[in-house]
């Protein structure tokens, strides 16, 4: 959860709150933060899933068409400039 907290950075941490905000307001404080933290979560979750299926329609989207026109072009262009000339 907390990146390089060990136990008696915890401890005091946990006391501090409970100077601050006293033992009435604690656990309500504590729901508080737990609901904030949910929330957070639940966003974050739904922008990921929002990005992931934008860019799966964008990698699954058909080619743009002026890539089949230049390959079009390119077939014409072959087709009237033969590499290979045929022999009859």
């Amino acid at each position: 959860m907390l990146p390089n907290v060990g136990p008696w950075e915890m401890i005091v941490i946990l006391l501090v709150a409970f100077l601050v905000f006293g033992s009435k307001r604690l656990p309500e404080v504590a729901r508080g933060i737990g609901k904030g933290i949910r929330e957070f979560r639940r966003e974050i979750s739904g922008v990921t899933d929002e990005i992931n299926g934008t860019r799966d329609a964008v990698r699954n989207a058909p080619p743009p068409a002026s890539a089949f026109k230049d390959e079009s072009e390119k077939k014409d262009e072959d087709a009237r400039n033969p590499s290979d000339p045929v022999i009859l």
